[in-house]
């Protein structure tokens, strides 16, 4: 749930490609309909929407990951994992340690890393994340302001 509204089940009986179609649409309506965001504590509502998209993009584990105020290190601000239905936060990633990453992340507007153990985007995260958290593929989707980044969505 985001705010006052709440994703919907998929109805079973229509199609997958078009019950996915919809989830994300319910998803959408719901995170642009979050009215009272100013009056939720931003931890919350970055926790629901890491429910939300484990949910509509169907995957294992979603995070939510913010610029520290130098921008030369992501925090994560929360990340939740299916499985085990549970948050977590404060997992940090140093420009210094992953520049190649935090150059593509400046550099576009998404990575889409099939393969994140390889991809050479991602692959300075194997031994450090991706590994331990089993994490084979990446979608980062980078949070802006303007022309500032302010963090990633990480699917």
């Amino acid at each position: 749930m985001i705010g006052s509204v709440r994703i919907r089940a998929s109805d079973t009986s229509i199609p997958p490609a078009a019950a996915r179609r919809q989830r994300q649409a319910e998803a959408v309506a719901a995170i642009a309909s979050a009215t009272n965001l100013a009056e939720e504590a931003l931890p919350r509502f970055i926790a629901s929407l890491t429910e939300v998209a484990v949910a509509v993009c169907d995957v294992a584990r979603v995070g939510v990951w913010l610029f520290e105020p130098d921008g030369r290190a992501l925090a994560c601000a929360d990340v939740y994992t299916r499985e085990t239905r549970q948050h977590a936060a404060g997992e940090r990633f140093r420009e210094e340690d992953f520049r190649t990453t935090f150059a593509a992340l400046r550099a576009a507007k998404f990575i889409d890393a099939h393969d994140a153990r390889q991809d050479p985007r991602t692959a300075a995260l194997l031994d450090g994340y991706l590994a331990p958290h089993d994490i084979r593929s990446r979608l980062d989707a980078v949070i802006r302001s303007g022309e500032r980044e302010l963090g990633v969505l990480s699917c």
